[in-house]
């Protein structure tokens, strides 16, 4: 058992009873308030202290056998408090289990966190615009990004494996990677596995990307070499396939961390050492090799962890459009034709490695890093051969804190009129994003958002950008002289009770200046809007002429109404009692009150003591006529029974009150 102790109580003032072998190891978990004990079999317990209970009981996690089970060699255990993490380790054997986080708020897209989200556009075969992601518990979810609402989930896509990759490869399959090696193609529409491709040969490898690339599926990630499976092997009617041999020869020295592809012949690997190597898709051969780490442009070397291909700029040989990024929050523009890097600027300080995409004009770049901070970018212009932005970096457009921890991937999305950004993170959640910062919602709320009717702000040009950003700069520096006079001309009074200065002009606008008023301001923004006018521009019944000065709100239907014609009526005389009160009020009565002088009684009124009936008029004619009938019954049953004298059936014949109750029993 665990005992609860006080430093100034000799006794302990409370005992937690629950483990049937000898406690080896107590833990702490201050955050939560809450013990975790281990005892000798092996058995966790998860205590809460205040309440002295037992929350929960684990087994079997650590391994059981005679080298372990009551064994001398010990078992160390570490709390990780900030990330709620417990770290065991037992002879050869070190495990890590992860708390979940107490989520009171929040809305949660998946149990687990988001490792990948991809955005499915519509086709024949796909009805609607949707949205998919996947998360470390090997679930795949289908969602619609209209409404926000869950179309279709796959749950244990690869058993208990986490899903670490994921491509869309339409019309209607959706191909996922796992950390066991393996590849499985789904289809979008009936959530069936029509293949299964042993990336690892039957054995647990990190796949870090997939692509399809003309009837062929590669991956990379574990390897320096490029993991393919060709056509045949994908129209074959095996439902496992083993991987081929790539072509080409093996150009990386370290493991591939990532690839990108763009039809018809652009192919890009990237490895951990920063190397880039361009592929010709179709001999399978390298093309050119771009080593950051010989390039005299590049102030730090880093790993790529992701590519971005611009489509808008590959056919302009002075134009930079491969995309690259990777740790340290650097972000890098190729030239595909000459390999040089045509540009680059740290996207994020003191972070440990970012992700971006862009969308399809390739004019808005995206970057999110392991903080939850997300920057939206206008790249249009910028290291493209046309030098409009010539600074060493990017316009920035917008930078918004997205979520609470890593965001592990984002994807720019275009819907009709629409651009928005979907961004999936290690706190299980998955949003959806305006480009200026504006949360739509959160997918798997109660309540559906319409992106149809939300109201978004286009994205900008650089010019306007620029041009509107000058002229605020230039409102807020270059203020006229003659109102900064008149503000310093102004009468200031003091208040003779406090005294202190204030000006009774003065006002200020704590919705628009503070903190709270910002957020209560954005939180209103996102409500739906209410049917009803809110100012009188809306009204066509209003008048100029009878509209608020200044702009203010309606105060009420009231204000609507027209009272001009009731100026001719004039005041109104006041009536005669109201200016001679004493000729119409006096105080007689209050002097009767007072005199004493009493009021004449009341003569009491006669009371009938008695009343009487009319049976006729009491009872219908059949009852009566019913009385009679069972009268003369009863008597001549009297007379024939000889139990009854004469003067005594006379009496009860001139008797109503014996009569009426059998009228009433032989009626009923």
């Amino acid at each position: 058992m665990v005992r609860l102790w006080n430093p100034y109580v000799k006794k302990p003032v409370g005992v937690l009873g629950g483990h049937m072998t000898s406690v080896t190891h107590v833990i702490l978990n201050g955050s939560r308030g809450q013990l975790i004990s281990l005892s000798m079999d092996k058995t966790f317990r998860i205590w809460d202290v205040q309440r002295q209970a037992c929350l929960q009981r684990l087994t079997g996690i650590l391994a059981k056998g005679p080298d372990v089970l009551y064994s001398p060699v010990p078992v160390s255990l570490l709390f990780d408090e900030p990330k709620n993490r417990l770290i065991m380790s037992s002879n050869n054997l070190l495990s890590i289990m992860d708390m979940k986080p107490e989520m009171k708020d929040r809305v949660l897209s998946h149990e687990k966190p988001v490792t990948c989200t991809k955005y499915i556009g519509r086709t024949k075969q796909i009805p609607f615009y949707q949205v998919a992601s996947a998360c470390q518990g090997s679930t795949i979810t289908l969602w619609n990004i209209d409404t926000g609402q869950k179309l279709k989930q796959i749950q244990n896509a690869h058993g208990e494996s986490e899903i670490t990759a994921m491509i869309i490869d339409l019309p209607s399959k959706l191909l996922s990677g796992s950390s066991d090696g393996s590849i499985k193609i789904w289809d979008i529409n009936t959530t069936a596995c029509h293949r299964v491709l042993q990336a690892g040969r039957e054995g647990p490898v990190d796949i870090l990307q997939v692509l399809c690339i003309k009837r062929r599926v590669i991956a990379v990630g574990w390897s320096r070499d490029i993991c393919v499976f060709r056509d045949k092997q994908l129209m074959s009617s095996d439902f496992t396939i083993q991987p081929d041999e790539w072509s080409g020869r093996c150009e990386h020295n370290e493991d591939i961390m990532c690839a990108v592809y763009r039809a018809p012949g652009h192919l890009a690997t990237a490895s951990a050492d920063g190397e880039i190597v361009c592929w010709n898709p179709n001999s399978e051969n390298k093309v050119m090799k771009l080593e950051s780490r010989s390039n005299k442009v590049m102030k730090t070397q880093c790993t790529v962890e992701n590519m971005i291909l611009l489509d808008k700029r590959l056919d302009n040989p002075a134009a930079a459009g491969l995309l690259t990024c990777g740790q340290n929050g650097w972000v890098r523009f190729w030239n595909m034709d000459s390999g040089k890097c045509e540009g680059e600027f740290i996207s994020h300080l003191n972070v440990d490695s970012i992700t971006m995409a862009v969308d399809s004009e390739n004019k808005l770049l995206v970057t999110a890093d392991t903080s939850g901070e997300m920057k939206s970018w206008l790249i249009d212009g910028f290291c493209d051969g046309s030098n409009r932005q010539t600074s060493d970096k990017p316009v920035m457009y917008r930078c918004w804190s997205a979520h609470g921890e890593c965001i592990t991937e984002v994807e720019v999305c275009v819907r009709g009129n629409h651009v928005v950004i979907v961004s999936a993170s290690s706190d299980c959640s998955l949003k959806l994003w305006s480009p200026d910062g504006m949360c739509i919602g959160t997918f798997g709320q109660e309540e559906h958002w319409k992106l149809d009717s939300i109201e978004m702000c286009t994205v900008p040009s650089v010019e306007a950008l620029l041009s509107e950003r000058e002229k605020e700069e230039s409102m807020a520096t270059d203020e006229p002289d003659s109102e900064a006079e008149d503000k310093l001309n102004e009468i200031v009074e003091v208040d003779e009770t406090t005294g202190v200065d204030f000006d009774p002009d003065y006002s200020y606008e704590t919705w628009n200046a503070t903190i709270l008023g910002k957020s209560y301001a954005s939180q209103r923004s996102q409500k739906r809007p209410r049917k009803q006018p809110h100012n009188y521009a809306r009204l066509p019944q209003v008048g100029a002429e009878q509209r608020p000065i200044s702009g203010t709100q309606m105060g009420g239907p009231s204000q609507v109404l027209k009272v001009s014609d009731l100026d001719s009526i004039g005041v109104p005389q006041r009536p005669d009692f109201m200016t001679n009160p004493h000729l119409y009020f006096s105080d007689g009565f209050s002097d009767v009150a007072t005199k004493g002088t009493k009021l004449p009684a009341i003569p009491p009124s006669e009371v009938k003591q008695s009343l009487k009936f009319d049976e006729k008029n009491l009872f219908p004619k059949h009852l009566l006529d019913a009385g009679k009938d069972s009268g003369s019954l009863v008597r001549a049953r009297k007379n024939k029974l000889g139990k009854g004298s004469s003067t005594r059936a006379s009496s009860s014949s001139n008797k109503t009150p014996t009569i009426l109750p059998r009228l009433r029993a032989t009626a009923f």
